[in-house]
């Protein structure tokens, strides 16, 4: 014979024997059933609720709706890293092998240059006071490259040459159918006709109008700028390891090589890296520039005021559009490779949202309703812009 017990309006099968003994238990001690059931998790609030379910389908919708510019960050970014890959024109790389026998053959020395430039600066500026170079900031080039240019009716032709002597590239491409305050000069800045001056020389300098346009003077010429016309702070400052007719000559020679026909183009070396160097003249530091193509020597205080760091906006800017690989290691190096990562972190990301939005199907009608919002605008925006480039 069965017995049947109700506990707690429950029903629960027992043998006499075995079942009264738990039944008295569990009648003398009550709690032990609240104590041993599991305890049930508090629901979320509803609010709470609502505002994750906001954050999840605004991180899809604005995924969505941002994919065409993330695909356009990501590849416009490895495109300005990589100037050399999926070029539009004829573009043809050569390595060191070129530059052999040339004026550029073991690169420039920053070091020696601006030891040449300061031996010619105290020569024609020194007078009793001497300028040299701050040991405690290391000169350097601006830049890595060299440029050089020829023209034809029908064509572009770019020469490019790295400063270590490391090799270059030669470019053809088929021709297409505010005013702020001067900074202070110091008393040795050079400013030839065409290289840009400000107009108040400052500290024990003169003052005189902007220049208008020149070419490289010819440094084999024994005629001293004191001889000259034009004067100190005019006349052209050149040295021997940055020679502009050599580099000139340099560049001739490495066209004809490339192509034999290039020999009878007539480049003009556009653009040299300018080197850059810490100069001290009468207790005061200067941060100074060479331009070893137009032979102009300016220079800003290093201050505070002259040195002051950009503001958020300009360097946020300026990181955006800091790209490519420098010769030298240092942290615009890892940038680059930063920039790398980040190309295609962002493609990565358009495609994977679009395959994470596809796989919630409740959320495809509005989803595709982004899409074609986002790829219209894309493409009005785009054909706009095409329009205004023309």
């Amino acid at each position: 014979m069965k017995t049947y017990v109700t506990v707690a309006d429950s029903r629960s099968e027992t043998t006499p024997d075995a079942g009264q003994p738990a039944l008295l238990a569990l009648r003398s001690h009550p709690e032990t059933i609240r104590d041993k059931s599991p305890a049930r998790k508090p629901q979320k609030k509803k609010w709470l609720q609502w505002a994750l379910m906001l954050i999840r389908r605004s991180h899809l919708y604005f995924g969505i709706l941002l994919m065409p510019w993330a695909l356009l960050y990501g590849i416009s970014g490895y495109l300005f890293n990589h100037p050399t890959h999926f070029q539009d024109s004829n573009l043809r790389a050569f390595g060191p092998g070129l530059v052999q026998g040339t004026f550029l053959e073991g690169g420039l020395d920053a070091r020696r240059s601006a030891e040449e430039v300061v031996g010619a600066l105290n020569t024609r500026f020194g007078e009793t006071r001497g300028i040299s170079l701050d040991a405690a900031s290391p000169p350097s080039f601006a830049s890595d490259f060299i440029f050089a240019s020829a023209e034809t009716e029908r064509e572009t032709i770019q020469l490019l040459l790295y400063r270590d002597g490391s090799g270059g590239t030669l470019r053809t491409t088929k021709k297409a159918a505010s005013s702020e305050a001067k900074p202070e000069a110091a008393r040795f800045d050079i400013a030839p006709p065409g290289a840009n001056r400000p107009p108040n020389r400052g500290r024990n300098g003169a003052s005189g109008e902007q220049p208008a346009a020149t070419k490289p003077a010819n440094t084999e010429s024994k005629k001293t700028s004191e001889e000259t016309s034009e004067g100190p702070f005019k006349s052209p400052l050149h040295i021997p390891s940055i020679d502009p007719n050599r580099l000139l000559e340099t560049v001739t020679r490495i066209a004809a090589k490339l192509d034999p026909q290039l020999a009878e183009k007539t480049f003009r070396v556009t653009s040299a890296p300018d080197l850059q160097m810490r100069l001290v003249d009468e207790n005061t530091s200067w941060n100074s520039r060479y331009n070893p193509i137009t032979g102009a020597v300016s220079s800003k205080l290093t201050s505070a005021e002259a040195g002051a760091l950009p503001t958020w906006r300009r360097f946020l800017t300026r990181l955006h559009t800091a790209h490519g690989y420098p010769l030298d290691w240092n942290a615009r190096w890892v940038w680059a490779i930063i920039v790398d990562v980040m190309a295609f972190v962002m493609v990565f990301w358009g495609i994977s949202g679009l395959i994470m939005w596809w796989q919630i199907k409740r959320t495809r009608p509005m989803g595709t309703v982004a899409l074609v919002i986002s790829l219209t605008l894309a493409i009005v925006v785009g054909s706009g812009m095409l329009q205004g480039m023309r």
